[in-house]
């Protein structure tokens, strides 16, 4: 019986002393857990401060940045900063969708900068196309439908095989 006893209090004993190890594990767990999101959250605001466009930029652009609807956002170049996993943002700062408004990769970005040149279209059977429409101001495309802009973007889809530019969009507005 005394033997009995013995070895109750043992294990007792050492429930008791292995919970406490748990618990300051668990403790100590959850101070890295509460650290490792402040430190995140601290990269985050250096990264958005990263990717802002500078002042002078938008000082260059304030009259466009006064329209409606307009903005100007900073890519990054992707073998800087992508590859080299400089900064935590999927895509290193090198994509931009203008529908969600973010930089990370994988949301249906729309632009991308690569060893100095823009890119569209990234994965999969995902396509996009830019037309340089030359030295005019964006402030006169506003709002504004352009000849110029659709007969290149007609040019373009017609070496893709489209047929009519036109009524392929009208097709696209009548079935969404």
């Amino acid at each position: 019986m005394n033997l009995h006893r013995s070895l109750l209090t043992l294990l007792f004993s050492l429930l008791f002393l292995s919970s406490n190890a748990v618990w300051a594990q668990s403790t100590k767990r959850d101070d890295l857990i509460r650290e490792i999101e402040s430190l995140r959250s601290q990269l985050k605001v250096r990264e958005d401060a990263l990717l802002e466009p500078s002042t002078e930029d938008r000082e260059s652009f304030a009259e466009f940045l006064g329209q409606k609807d307009t903005g100007l956002i900073r890519l990054l170049p992707r073998e800087e900063y992508d590859y080299k996993k400089k900064l935590t943002i999927s895509g290193g700062g090198a994509y931009y969708s203008f529908s969600r408004l973010t930089h990370e990769y994988g949301y249906g970005s729309d632009i991308g900068l690569e060893r100095g040149n823009l890119r569209v279209g990234f994965g999969g059977a995902d396509y996009g196309m830019m037309a340089n429409l030359g030295d005019i101001r964006v402030l006169m495309m506003h709002g504004q439908q352009i000849p110029l802009a659709d007969e290149v973007m007609q040019e373009l889809l017609n070496g893709l095989g489209i047929i009519n530019f036109f009524v392929c969009t009208q097709k696209i507005k009548d079935t969404s």
